[in-house]
């Protein structure tokens, strides 16, 4: 046993070594042209290489309408024996256009580029004699996945337990939201009871692969979401639980798109319940951490900073969740449930440089089945044993200090940004007035009252 135990460190510490940064790590190139465009600055190569993906995709929609029309109008010749993939009901001309549209394309995207490397080279960051498809091509090796064409805009990440009733009202649920023609969408599916593989794959074939299952063997909450996330194609992820129902008005998730759209910052959007500071511990203040006290002045729409949030749903940003390498699997073991990852993520979010806030709550249906966890030796299992190791782990790398800071940034980007919904309420015990009053150990929200 104990010759384990130090085979288990070694290999630990070997993993530490070997990658002290953890996730994905970007390497350099070692390409001499290729090293002066990159040493030019990521904002300089991620443009280039996004305008490089739009060329390449009207590039392939030009090679395909031009072909179409060179055989429509000239015959196969001799490729006829290939001429069941060239059918088409297009007229020559119907062809043409198509071609013509996407070569015009091609050429503007091209000026473009030419406009870009040139002023990379007047601002002294590229040598005048590189040609721009030298430049072009050192963008283009590592891709913008958000720019692939026919992607969902957002992922439904759900994790499922044996609630097969359920089932098609969440399939009628995303057909009604990819038919309002608002948004595009997906539903990824951790299956953790395999008996209803059937219905989950046949869903997958009737939505023409807008549910996707994923079978796994009660792996639960935080590895199921890991997974469904490293699937996951769009570029706001929303988590979802079993047992609530998201309401057929899609107003909530189109809100939530527009949020991350002006607010690149945020990370995390809570729909539900969230925390303002979890240091605030005054009994008259509990109100403050629920309600809608804020507005975004621009999109009209309740809006807060906050410290913490409670899932599901909780949307998050795709870029967000794999930057930080999404929920923390120390956190529980296999079969185990989640509980307390929902805020280890959002802490994580502030301290990697990401932001925490909080929406309306989305009123969902409750299926008015008792959970899995809410239940005989589950309940003890999650709600007491799990809710002490989670609590264990997320204390051993925290700071209260840290966190304190979590709460007066999120409470000062609240008071710059946003508009009271009601002028004559303000949730915070230190008032709702610039310059912040910063929440310390020394504040007493009694004192501050009676002042």
């Amino acid at each position: 046993m104990k010759s384990m135990r130090i085979a288990v460190a070694v290999a630990l510490l070997h993993l530490a070594c070997a990658a002290p940064h953890g996730g994905v790590r970007h390497q350099r190139t070692i390409l001499p042209l290729c090293k002066v465009l990159h040493e030019a600055g990521e904002d300089v190569v991620g443009a280039l290489r996004d305008a490089g993906q739009a060329f390449s995709q009207h590039t392939k929609k030009y090679a395909h309408w031009s072909r179409m029309h060179e055989f429509k109008k000239n015959g196969l010749g001799p490729y006829e024996k290939y001429k069941a993939a060239y059918v088409t009901e297009l007229s020559v001309e119907q062809l043409e256009a198509m071609a013509h549209e996407h070569k015009n394309a091609m050429n503007s995207v091209m000026d473009k580029i030419e406009v870009m490397v040139s002023d990379v080279k007047k601002a002294g960051k590229l040598d005048q004699t590189v040609r721009t498809m030298s430049a072009l091509m050192c963008a283009y090796g590592r891709l913008n996945p958000l720019a692939y064409e026919g992607r969902p805009r957002v992922s439904f990440l759900l994790q499922y337990w044996k609630r097969p009733k359920n089932i098609p009202i969440f399939i009628d649920w995303l057909t009604k939201l990819n038919q309002g023609g608002n948004l595009t969408a997906e539903l990824l599916v951790n299956v953790d009871n395999p008996a209803d593989h059937e219905a989950w794959a046949t869903a997958s074939w009737a939505t023409e692969g807008a549910v996707v299952p994923v079978f796994s063997f009660n792996v639960h909450e935080i590895r199921a979401f890991n997974r469904l996330a490293g699937m996951a194609r769009g570029d706001v992820f929303v988590v979802l639980g079993d047992d609530d129902i998201p309401p057929l008005d899609n107003s909530w998730i189109l809100n939530a798109v527009r949020i991350f759209d002006r607010w690149p910052q945020i990370g995390i959007l809570g729909l539900r319940n969230f925390v303002a500071c979890s240091d605030l511990q005054y009994r008259q203040y509990d109100d403050s951490n629920r309600g809608e006290w804020f507005r975004d002045p621009v999109l009209n729409v309740p809006l807060q900073w906050v410290q913490l949030v409670d899932m599901a749903p909780m949307a998050v940003r795709r870029t967000a969740w794999h930057a930080i390498g999404g929920m923390d699997e120390s956190i529980s073991d296999i079969h185990e449930c989640g509980i307390i990852s929902d805020w280890d993520l959002c802490e994580r979010m502030w301290v990697a440089g990401w932001q925490v806030a909080a929406t309306a709550q989305t009123k969902m249906q409750f299926d008015g089945e008792t959970g899995g966890t809410h239940e005989g030796p589950n309940e003890g299992l999650c709600w007491h044993r799990q809710q002490f190791i989670a609590s264990a782990v997320v204390k051993a790398h925290r700071s209260p200090e840290v966190s304190k800071e979590m709460c007066n940034v999120a409470h000062e980007l609240t008071l710059t940004h946003l508009q009271l919904a009601d002028p004559a309420k303000c949730p915070y015990p230190t008032g709702c007035k610039l310059p912040v009053v910063h929440w310390d150990n020394n504040f007493d929200p009694i004192v501050a009252a009676a002042q």
